[in-house]
């Protein structure tokens, strides 16, 4: 599948936040002044530490909506709560006269994505690689290195709990947050071998 090159595309887009955004960095920081929920940073050489989109997040999200689109027309994808082809891949039975100990060859990478689900050959699963690659988006362009210093604007947000069985308010429950709410994050989306 992926030993010559049949079609590549490249798609450059920047990503304007209409309203506040967070994805959360998995580290806390032991700097009392920040706030608890932290955007995920980055360190660059000429534009300092810098807030970014993870390329796996946005990836996440696209392959979220293209499932939607896909249910949506009425062509079957898989769901991770149920068993599919698509996470297993295709069974061979054991040949005959064959012990318990000696396992037949696994099958072809072919036989593998044929079986696999739009989104699954799209963006990729536990059992083949995606034909679609989402770069990290910064806040500056990554060909004439200008910065946008306006996505690097954030704000923190005060949050509180809200208890669901009674819709007051939980104890202690009082959060802060950091969200980017300006500028633009550019990235590029690489496409390989896709299938129209």
């Amino acid at each position: 599948m992926f030993r010559r090159w049949l079609n590549r595309a490249t798609v450059r887009i920047a990503i304007s936040p209409r309203g506040p955004i967070l994805i959360k960095s998995g580290q806390e920081t032991a700097d009392p002044t920040r706030p608890g929920m932290e955007f995920v940073r980055t360190r660059h050489a000429i534009h300092g530490d810098s807030v970014y989109l993870p390329g796996t997040s946005l990836k996440g999200a696209m392959r979220s909506q293209a499932e939607r689109v896909l249910n949506g027309l009425g062509i079957d994808v898989c769901d991770p709560f149920k068993p599919s082809l698509c996470r297993s891949g295709p069974r061979q039975p054991p040949e005959r006269g064959q012990r318990g100990g000696h396992r037949p060859p696994p099958p072809s990478s072919d036989a593998i994505f044929k079986v696999q689900c739009p989104a699954c050959q799209t963006f990729g699963s536990l059992r083949v690689a995606g034909r679609c690659n989402v770069e990290d988006a910064y806040p500056w362009d990554g060909d004439d290195g200008s910065a946008t210093g306006e996505a690097n604007a954030t704000e923190t947000r005060w949050q509180v709990g809200i208890d669901r069985l009674t819709g007051q308010a939980q104890g202690s429950a009082l959060f802060d947050l950091e969200v980017a709410v300006a500028g633009a994050f550019h990235t590029r989306i690489h496409l390989e071998n896709f299938a129209l």
